[in-house]
């Protein structure tokens, strides 16, 4: 069997001096509007130019170091930290943690982490 994955294909995310490595991700893009009332009732639609992104990441974390983690995320969590970075060949920037959620059955060696950061995707990295 065959392993696709080099050292580098690996799906990193560095969040200052946080860093992960993921198992799996979802992006979520959303295009706002603005809805205004016209005067005789009916709606428009204005598209924004802004597109929200909400980007959730899933990884493994060993129970050891799960106590460092939870402090260092807690913190950007409480002081509201903005973070640029590029993931997947993708960037992102003013992201912020939404939300975290940590599982660990019992006997367990390790913990499972969902991470979820909102923001902006900034586009596609080019190739090089």
């Amino acid at each position: 069997m065959t392993n696709l994955m080099t050292a580098e294909d690996k799906l990193r995310l560095k969040l200052g001096t946080l860093e992960l490595t993921a198992d799996s991700y979802r992006m979520e893009l959303h295009r706002p509007t603005r809805r205004q009332t016209l005067v005789d009732g009916r709606f428009r639609e204005t598209m924004l130019d802004v597109e929200p992104c909400v980007l959730r990441i899933e990884s493994r974390v060993i129970s050891a170091d799960a106590a460092a983690l939870k402090a260092a995320i807690r913190t950007a969590i409480h002081e509201n930290t903005v973070f640029s970075f590029s993931f997947d060949r993708m960037r992102f920037t003013e992201m912020t943690i939404r939300d975290i959620l940590f599982c660990r059955s019992e006997n367990q060696q390790y913990m499972t982490l969902t991470l979820t950061l909102g923001g902006t995707f900034s586009g596609e990295e080019d190739d090089v």
